[in-house]
């Protein structure tokens, strides 16, 4: 059965219910039927009411829009689904999740999941949804991004790899969401301090002092931060951000996440006002660190990116966390 347009349920809820309230949605159909003669104005604030003797003038619009109206209506009716939008829409997704196929893999990514239940791949997933799904896993398939430490290894069902020799090969460590769910751990010696860092550019180029481990933390996706955390909890650790309304944001939410984790801002960050970029802050912020409130004060912010090729970052980032 072909879907309706937004304009066929209209003339569907009219004809069905012999009524239509006016609403952003259905405002030319509205019109048309007032216009038109075939539907009168009550004393309901934008309510028409169907004239019977216009009934079939409805049917034959109906039948050019949607020749499957009629399948349509008792479909929604079965259902309990009101003639509109919305209730097309959950009549759609209880079908689609019906007709699932027998066999599936035991995960799913949330991507292919929407696209199976609802109406488009970047649609929400309810309870409803996953309840239908049974014991399926729907991942996100995120992804972990390392500069590891010379110590770091990878392990699962036995077996290891050092992560320099991965680094030698492909230049960074990446674990996906569905290794560390096949049971992929991270392994060895502490790191010295771990660097979470916000932008991509920085992530790549910020030098390290020796023993530091830096992590990709692709702004508000922080899922798979939790393996890092876990398994290095008394660990030193540091973010380096953005300082825009942003970034003040996105740290206090990680450090609610990550206890014991800092605020890096270089002390010489402030050598470079002249570079900072003009913006608007929210009137209250709460307490910033000085850096920060100098910026709000001026209406400007800074992006990491600037400190990354200053000789004296790495004996910053040392300094730090001494």
């Amino acid at each position: 059965m072909s879907g309706p347009s937004r304009e066929a349920l209209a003339w569907l809820e009219l004809l069905e219910e012999g009524r239509l309230v006016r609403n952003q949605g259905n405002t030319d159909t509205w019109d048309l039927a007032h216009e038109a003669g075939w539907a009168e104005v009550t004393r309901r604030r934008g309510e028409l009411v169907l004239r019977e003797d216009h009934r079939a003038a409805v049917e034959a619009r109906l039948d050019r829009l949607w020749p499957d109206w009629r399948e349509g209506a008792a479909a929604l009716r079965t259902a309990g689904e009101r003639y509109t939008p919305a209730g097309w829409r959950r009549l759609s997704d209880a079908r689609r999740r019906t007709h699932l196929p027998v066999a599936l893999p035991e995960s799913l990514n949330r991507r292919t999941v929407a696209a199976a239940l609802r109406d488009h791949s970047k649609a929400g997933l309810g309870e409803v949804d996953l309840a239908a799904l049974g014991a399926i896993a729907v991942t996100h398939d995120n992804l972990l991004r390392l500069r590891p430490h010379p110590t770091l290894v990878l392990e699962r069902g036995g077996a290891s790899m050092a992560a320099s020799e991965i680094v030698t090969l492909c230049g960074e460590v990446c674990v996906t969401d569905r290794a560390f769910r096949a049971g992929t751990r991270l392994r060895g010696e502490a790191p010295r301090a771990i660097l979470l860092v916000e932008n991509l550019g920085v992530y790549v180029d910020v030098p390290l002092p020796s023993g530091w481990c830096a992590v990709h933390v692709p702004g508000w996706n922080t899922r798979m931060l939790a393996h890092v955390r876990d398994v290095w909890p008394d660990t030193p650790a540091l973010l380096f951000g953005d300082l825009d309304p942003n970034g003040v944001a996105i740290a206090r939410a990680l450090q609610s996440f990550w206890p014991g984790l800092r605020w890096f801002i270089p002390a010489f960050a402030d050598e470079y006002l002249g570079r900072a970029l003009p913006g608007v802050w929210p009137e209250h912020i709460g307490e910033v660190p000085p850096m920060v409130r100098v910026l709000m004060e001026r209406g400007t912010w800074l992006e990491q990116e600037v400190f990354v090729l200053d000789g004296r970052l790495v004996g910053e980032l040392e300094r730090c966390v001494r």
